[in-house]
């Protein structure tokens, strides 16, 4: 199969070839893909998590195998600021000028307060150096329940976004995913593989950091009884409460709990 890379800040992947269809993911700038068919404007993909979808196909750029698995084990930073500007090597903004958290990017030099970032067909561009963090998988075991959710909070009154991935709105298992990636966790994009996720654990034993399941749903554990979710019922990333009587509290999501799932 051929392989492409995103030119754009964040794609939309919907499910079927036409705009109006319904919005089931994003992908983001210089993320590749295998190209699994196309159409007349559309290109359908597959990201490397397994999730399909259709996209525009003036933001795709194609790339040889060689050079996307070349360029996947190259990734070492991602970018943790809400957006970045993405730069030349002057300092002025080119496109598509934002990048946004979840970013993952190959740095290849870090000479002053640039870093220099090189893309899938060898393109290069900057980022400040403030903006990303080095990616290693190998000290995921050292993230905390605490750490997950302190970065989730991060992004209270973020709009809801049916598909959404980044800051600039999120679904329920698009914030998971997103905050999971950030130091290194893989787990699915759907609530529906994400319930698979970790080991379950009893409601009464649930721990900060632990992910709380609920029909089509899932947020982070503040406590046993408090989650931070992005919320379609109430707007976006907000923290709420599953004890009646309680300040927001959330009777819809007390009465159709489902499970809850350790992954650190």
């Amino acid at each position: 199969m051929p392989y492409a890379f995103v030119t754009t800040s964040v794609l939309d992947l919907w499910d079927r070839a036409q705009l109006n269809s319904e919005r089931v993911n994003q992908a983001l700038f210089g993320e590749v893909v295998e190209v699994l068919g196309t159409g007349r404007a559309f290109t359908k993909i597959s990201k490397s998590d397994g999730y399909t979808g259709w996209v525009y196909s003036n933001f795709l750029r194609s790339v040889t195998r060689g050079k996307a698995v070349t360029y996947n084990r190259r990734l070492n930073h991602i970018v943790t600021h809400r957006a970045a500007r993405l730069l030349a090597s002057t300092g002025r903004p080119v496109d598509p000028y934002l990048v946004y958290y979840g970013t993952r990017v190959w740095v290849s030099s870090q000479p002053s307060d640039l870093s220099r970032i090189v893309l899938p067909d060898g393109s290069v561009g900057y980022v400040k150096s403030g903006v990303i963090r080095p990616m290693n998988k190998a000290r995921s075991s050292l993230v905390t329940g605490s750490m997950l959710v302190n970065e989730a909070r991060r992004f209270l009154g973020t709009p809801y976004l049916w598909g959404g991935l980044t800051p600039a709105g999120f679904d329920c298992s698009g914030l998971v995913q997103a905050v999971c990636a950030r130091y290194g966790l893989e787990i699915p994009r759907d609530t529906r593989e994400q319930i698979q996720a970790g080991f379950n654990v009893n409601r009464q034993e649930v721990k900060t950091g632990d992910l709380l399941f609920f029909k089509r749903h899932v947020g982070f554990a503040l406590s046993r009884d408090r989650i931070v979710h992005s919320s379609a019922a109430r707007g976006g990333v907000r923290v709420e409460s599953l004890t009646p009587g309680t300040r927001a509290y959330r009777e819809d999501l007390d009465k159709s709990y489902v499970t809850a799932r350790r992954i650190v």
